[in-house]
């Protein structure tokens, strides 16, 4: 298919992949010995001169290709340099990530991708959803650079001195733009697993590969994938810290230092919140997928020989439970398979361990799903190496609550005796200390069965403590005010 080649982009914010014009003119004007951080501040005073002609202000007109290095200071000392040049590749690293990578997804295929959909193609397709809050990030990634290049012509002195820690103080503390990114960076990543998800769905379409390709030939891509600048963000994200922390090292002033670390341990804040929202997603999302594939059997399956009135056989064929497993506030600690020992033999079931219940299931029919490359920066807390967790899962009798059941670990000389290795019991109570239920499981190793006996226990205590917190301190108090009355 011939794509029809895309107008020129027009947008709030400059195309900066392209800037022939500008890099010639700053080309022509920068001479080899401007070509070190010292002599390129100086450039800059003179430039601005009243009789000085005037050069493009953005930052990113700047050339990335220069390698910017101090010179050498009587009575200035390397760690200070390098407090400065970590300052600089700090600024370099914000502009060129904004110019190779942000505007590159915006330019290269958002923008195509909107103007083949006027002329009829890849109308299945939904920008949002692929590209999420890109805009968003464009604009405030560009006020972010914008202004701390300002500040870096504004602040530096004759000599080519740098109050590196108000520069940091004034990007980071003071600025609103900083906050805004930080805002924007989060809503981007929460939105990046589903993206990736969409992604795959799309690439299904011949239609949409060959539009693909087509924008992959563009030179602005610099041969990197559609999933290679969808995760840049990501990334980019996880670098600021790393940049704090050699200026931290670096500073001697106790002052400077403090508040270059109170500003380390903001970014390290944020970035924690954000591994957190991302856990919970990946949580919720796991939770949403084992809800739809778990079956409950009807009470009739699973008490066959008891006797049901007919007239109540329809009622009694579906169970109120179906929609027990999605709650915004339950956590899957632990999942996978487990020998269980029932009328005799051994039976493989796939557990799940919730923070308020164990679920005993059968898996049934494999499907297949690929897993999402975020996954190493944000594991699931599920124990699942090399397992396909798109399962079927029918439930086997009834969940139990972690407060109702004891656990029994098999010893070895019990081991021994029963020929039950790697084995721990379940012994399920009701609510009036009957013992209703007794489950016999057996790992696959010494080393399984110990972290399910763990995972168990922490589990149990933790569920106990909520509930003498919530339930039991509500139901006392409610006696003792009864009792007042």
């Amino acid at each position: 298919m011939d794509w029809p080649m895309p107008a020129t982009t027009s947008s709030c914010l400059p195309d900066v992949v392209d800037q022939s014009h500008r890099s010639c003119q700053l080309s022509r004007a920068q001479s080899d010995s401007h070509r070190d951080f010292g002599s390129y501040i100086a450039y800059k005073q003179m430039v601005s001169s009243p009789d000085s002609p005037r050069l493009p202000s953005s930052p990113l007109a700047m050339s990335h290709s220069h390698t910017f290095t101090f010179p050498e200071v009587e009575m200035r000392t390397r760690l200070e340099q390098k407090r400065k040049e970590a300052l600089w590749d700090l600024f370099q690293s914000e502009s060129t990530f904004l110019r190779d990578h942000l505007m590159a997804i915006k330019n290269v295929f958002m923008e195509p991708l909107k103007k083949v959909q006027v002329e009829g193609y890849v109308m299945f397709a939904e920008p949002e959803v692929l590209f999420g809050n890109l805009d968003e990030l464009c604009c405030v990634t560009y006020a972010f650079c914008k202004e701390f290049a300002s500040l870096l012509t504004k602040l530096v002195t004759p000599e080519g001195d740098l109050p590196v820690s108000e520069i940091l103080s004034n990007i980071f503390e003071q600025s609103s733009k900083a906050a805004s990114v930080s805002k924007a960076f989060h809503r981007y990543a929460l939105n990046y697993i589903n993206a990736l998800n969409y992604l795959e769905t799309l690439r299904r379409h011949h239609e949409f590969s060959e539009f693909e390709k087509w924008c992959n030939k563009d030179p602005r891509c610099k041969k990197l994938q559609l999933t290679d600048l969808l995760v840049a963000p990501v990334h980019h994200i996880m670098k600021i810290p790393l940049v704090l922390k050699e200026i931290e090292s670096r500073t001697e002033d106790p002052l400077e230092k403090m508040t270059i670390n109170k500003i380390l341990q903001s970014k390290e804040s944020s970035l924690r919140d954000l591994d957190d929202k991302m856990k919970w997603l990946k949580n919720f999302e796991r939770l949403l997928e084992i809800q739809r594939n778990v079956v409950w059997p009807g009470v009739m399956e699973m008490e066959p020989k008891q006797y049901f009135p007919e007239f109540l056989k329809t009622a009694l064929m579906k169970q109120p439970c179906e929609r027990l497993i999605v709650s915004p506030r339950r956590q899957i600690l632990m999942e996978g398979p487990l020998q269980l020992l029932d009328s005799g033999k051994a039976t493989e079931m796939f557990v799940i361990l919730f923070d308020d219940m164990l679920l005993v299931t059968r898996r049934k029919k494999a499907l297949s799903k690929k897993k999402s490359s975020i996954s190493e920066n944000w594991p699931s807390p599920c124990n699942m190496k090399n397992m396909d967790v798109a399962l079927k899962y029918i439930i086997y009798k009834q969940p139990l609550s972690l407060d109702r059941f004891f656990i029994h670990d098999v010893s070895p000389s019990e081991a021994t005796l029963t020929k039950l290795e790697n084995a721990f019991i379940l012994i399920s109570l009701n609510r009036f200390q009957q013992i209703v239920g007794v489950h016999t499981f057996q790992a696959y190793s010494e080393q399984i069965k110990v972290t399910w006996l763990m995972k168990l226990r922490e589990a149990q205590d933790q569920w106990k403590s909520t509930l003498h917190q919530t339930v039991f301190k509500d139901q006392l108090a409610q006696g003792q005010k009864t009792g007042h009355n």
